[in-house]
This record gives C-alpha cells, structure tokens and sequence, in this order.
C-alpha cells in the first residue's frame, strides 16, 4: 500500500483537512553518540533520566537504577541538560504552539534479530491515551513493514524513567 493514499485506513479526513509536520531530533546526546553508549558524558542513561518510576515489574538493573554512574542504565539523581532540553523543545514548539502532536513514536534498533517501533508507556501496561489510533496506525505499519515487531513499549518490558513517557 502507498501509506500516503488519502484512501488508507489510517488517514484521517482531519488529518487531511489539517497540516502535517515531523518533529525530529537526531541526536539529544552528542556525548554519548561520541562515545557510543547510551549515557551522557555524566554518565547518565538519558533513557531512564525522565524522573519516573514504573508502576510495577520493572527489569531490575536494566530497567534502571540509582546505583551508580559508572554502571550502565543509571538513571541520576536529578533531570540532565539533555533531558530537560527535548522538554523545553516539546512545550514550547508542540504542546504550547499552535501545533498538535497526533502521535510519539519510539523507533529502536534490534535487539538480537527483531527491530522495533514502540508506542508509550514504558512505565505502565496502562492503555496509552488514544489507543484506538495507535493500533490503527501499527496494523497499517505491519503490512508494509514485517521486519519490525510493533507495539506498545510496556509488551516488551517496563522500565523507569522512559523520556516519552514524562
């Protein structure tokens, strides 16, 4: 299918009718591309810095943790620059603009053999808000993209501190 097709499922008449845009932000964290890991240059896994803990059942360790700075998947004590930057971004150029965001995605490499692109929460097997479209956007993803296992974060493991999830 052409997923630009105004006749697919997924596009919504609304959608249509309104403006579309894509917010991207290629890299929050040079030091840790420059480094090649998932931490900061303090050490912190931005992927678990958002300041919340999941409700239950977290991975231990991998799920992370206030141990240490010198371990992987720390979470820190506090918000970092680059946490705190993407959110500044998100309130002043989407949430408090004159724009809408229909939908956050989370696009992840493989772990192993299985690529993913994952939709909130991390935190919570909670429904996500507006799920309805969230599975109506996935159905359509996985007839064009079979190499990718889509759903929501929380299926595959719950963690603390997800950056989307705040």
């Amino acid at each position: 299918k052409n997923m630009l097709n105004p006749k697919s499922a997924w596009y919504s008449e609304r959608l249509l009718k309104g403006k579309f845009g894509i917010y991207s932000i290629p890299i929050l964290n040079p030091a840790g591309v420059a480094a090649e890991t998932r931490s900061n240059g303090r050490g912190v896994d931005l992927n678990r810095n958002s300041g919340i803990d999941a409700e239950a059942g977290s991975i231990p360790f991998f799920g992370g943790h206030r141990i240490s700075p010198a371990l992987p998947y720390y979470r820190g004590k506090t918000l970092q620059r680059e946490s705190r930057a993407l959110f500044r971004f998100l309130r002043g150029e989407v949430w408090h603009g004159r724009r809408r965001v229909h939908t956050a995605i989370d696009l992840h490499s493989g772990y192993g053999s299985q690529n993913y692109l994952w939709w909130p929460y991390s935190f919570s097997k909670k429904p996500v808000y507006q799920k309805a479209a969230f599975e109506q956007m996935a159905e359509n993803l996985k007839a064009n993209h079979p190499d990718y296992r889509i759903e929501p974060m929380s299926l595959s493991y719950q963690t603390h501190g997800d950056l989307w999830d705040r």
